[in-house]
């Protein structure tokens, strides 16, 4: 049996599912970076690399952080906590405005 045939459907859809997720994310830090997909990629990758985090679950979590959604059952709670560092004051996560606090125009 050839590897592909081995590859169920419930397979296959999770894993387009995930290239998805991957593309989506690369695409919210173009937008909030300004920079290209390239290096939109090249981030995302460095990111998950270096905090041992699967690049599918990282992606899963920007994308959720930049919807301001709540996480579900089945995200990584460090892969979400890694995004909101990374990323959170570049979605507008970062640090909340304090009423009576005087802002400059």
């Amino acid at each position: 049996m050839s590897e592909v045939s081995a590859i169920t459907p419930s397979h296959r859809s999770r894993t387009v599912a995930s290239r998805i997720d991957v593309d989506i994310a690369t695409g919210i830090l173009v937008a909030v970076r300004s920079i290209s997909p390239d290096a939109a990629n090249a981030e995302l990758v460095a990111c998950a690399v270096a905090n041992h985090l699967s690049l599918f679950q990282l992606s899963r979590a920007l994308i959720t952080l930049a919807a301001h959604g709540a996480p579900s059952a089945s995200d990584s709670p460090a892969a979400r906590s890694v995004a909101e560092l990374e990323w959170g004051g570049a979605l507008g996560r970062g640090a909340v405005a304090q009423p009576g606090l005087a802002t400059t125009a």
